[in-house]
């Protein structure tokens, strides 16, 4: 799929896996690279990426807010999920949920055939999570010091 639609893919493992990072091979493809530990910022793999696929990672509400879409791949949701979850995981998961290899393989060619747009009910639901999706984060908080420092003389 990958070379019909000659789109490259990133696969950045888990800090926690990258001391195995040796053992993820690739053959036959120039479209996949598996980027270890230092050689790019996960800011940049961020800035750069146009779809995120991960499992449960809090990288993916990053992705979110910068109106990229994002793939869950829960294979294991039974077991991660035993002890329940902290919100509703439809309020959570900002992206499509997928539990097989099948939808996966699936979801990703539906957003390369969509041009990695962000579907509408993902945008609509970031409200439940992002009170501003805007470029000013950082005059906000500095307000909120000076509006702190002011309140406490």
């Amino acid at each position: 799929m990958l070379d019909d639609y000659d789109v490259d893919l990133d696969f950045y493992p888990h800090y926690r896996m990258q001391p195995y990072v040796e053992h993820f091979t690739v053959d036959n493809s120039s479209h996949i690279r598996v980027v270890k530990l230092g050689e790019v910022s996960v800011q940049e793999l961020l800035k750069e990426g146009s779809l995120m696929i991960t499992d449960y990672s809090s990288v993916s509400f990053d992705f979110s807010y910068m109106g990229k879409p994002v793939i869950f791949y829960h294979f294991d949701a039974k077991s991660f999920f035993k002890t329940g979850s902290l919100r509703p995981r439809a309020e959570t998961f900002l992206g499509d949920t997928v539990k097989s290899e099948h939808n996966l393989i699936n979801s990703i060619r539906g957003h390369i055939e969509q041009s990695f747009q962000e579907k509408k009910s993902v945008s609509e639901k970031k409200s439940s999570i992002f009170t501003h999706i805007d470029q000013n984060n950082a005059e906000r908080i500095y307000q909120e010091a000076l509006d702190m420092l002011n309140n406490s003389n």
